[in-house]
């Protein structure tokens, strides 16, 4: 859960589906086309063409900003990155721990004891 005022019972349809809903307002049925895609939208405003490219690679696109090419280092290391400003060098001690790091201040120490 993202969000404190998600409840438990607003995540019971949405358990066996493997996909994050990242605002209360987002439907159900908004995501009814993602759900056997295993991808991640963070806005009611990202189209379901958008995501097309990323069906295969489960990358996370945080937003309509951020290009294919964006991603294209990305998709093979399982990593997310959730600023546009997050350098793929930043990113290169966690490509293969598969873990994810929510803001560029947050360090590898950190995150020693999730990989």
């Amino acid at each position: 859960m993202l969000r404190l005022g998600t409840s438990y019972l607003d995540w019971l349809h949405h358990a066996q589906t493997g996909y994050i809903i990242l605002r209360l307002s987002d439907s159900y049925s908004a995501w009814l086309h993602h759900t056997r895609t295993g991808c991640i939208i963070l806005g009611l405003g990202t189209s379901y063409l958008d995501w097309v490219h990323h069906f295969q690679t489960r990358c996370i696109k945080l937003g309509l900003g951020t290009s294919y090419s964006n991603w294209l280092h990305h998709i093979w290391s399982g990593c997310i990155i959730l600023v546009l400003d997050a350098s793929y060098l930043d990113w290169m001690h966690h490509t293969q721990t598969g873990c994810i790091i929510l803001g560029l201040d947050a360090s590898y120490s950190d995150w020693l004891h999730y990989t």
